[in-house]
């Protein structure tokens, strides 16, 4: 389909070239009289554009919304109608970053348990009930024969009700392991390190 600027070319080279008036010009090729003579006015937005060029180059990650309120601040534009539409224009959107995943780097190598009860790691499991109350699990697993030796299942559980979870265990292992979560704070089994309770080595209790 051809399009209008080409029409638009097409009628002005026959009423240049041939002398073939405009009525009977847009007769032949089924224009509207108008298009033909319509003279482009000129553009009102060189200075907006510029400035807009301008403030991309310097400010390179902001997009529109931030573009046209310094543009606006300087008098240059009102409506964000005009910025958006001299903005893609201008082709200055931004192109959204994709995120690098990076590889987790462990800071000290883990020591793997070579015997049972040797090291025990532990980490919450969350779920709730058909009436959206939550339900916390504390489950506990053996790394060496991967088998699940405890399972403190409650709506809340504190740090003073973990405590009381492992001293209810007749033998503990040599060491305790788990993550360094935010249910992991141990701002008061800290003070049972001397007891046996876990191993404070590391930050991560490993």
């Amino acid at each position: 389909m051809v399009g209008l600027n080409s029409q638009k070319k097409s009628a002005e080279y026959l009423v240049t070239k041939y002398s073939v008036s405009v009525r009977k010009t847009s007769k032949v090729l089924g224009l509207n009289r108008s298009m033909v003579t319509y003279k482009q006015r000129p553009s009102k937005d060189d200075a907006l554009e510029t400035r807009m060029k301008e403030l991309s180059s310097k400010h390179r990650r902001f997009g529109l919304p931030r573009l046209h309120f310094l543009l606006n601040r300087e008098g240059l534009v009102v409506s964000h109608h005009r910025s958006e539409r001299v903005y893609k224009k201008l082709r200055l959107q931004l192109k959204n970053r994709k995120r690098i995943k990076q590889m987790a780097v462990i800071r000290a190598p883990h020591k793997k348990a070579t015997t049972p009860n040797e090291i025990w790691s532990f980490d919450f499991v969350f779920d709730r009930f058909e009436n959206n109350r939550s339900l916390k699990c504390l489950t506990i697993v053996d790394d060496c024969t991967k088998r699940t030796t405890g399972l403190l299942v409650d709506t809340s559980i504190t740090a003073r009700s973990m405590i009381n979870f492992f001293e209810s265990f007749p033998k503990l292992p040599n060491k305790l392991r788990c993550d360094n979560g935010p249910e992991m704070s141990w701002f008061s089994i800290n003070d049972r390190g001397s007891q046996g309770i876990c191993d404070c080595s590391c930050p991560c209790f490993t």
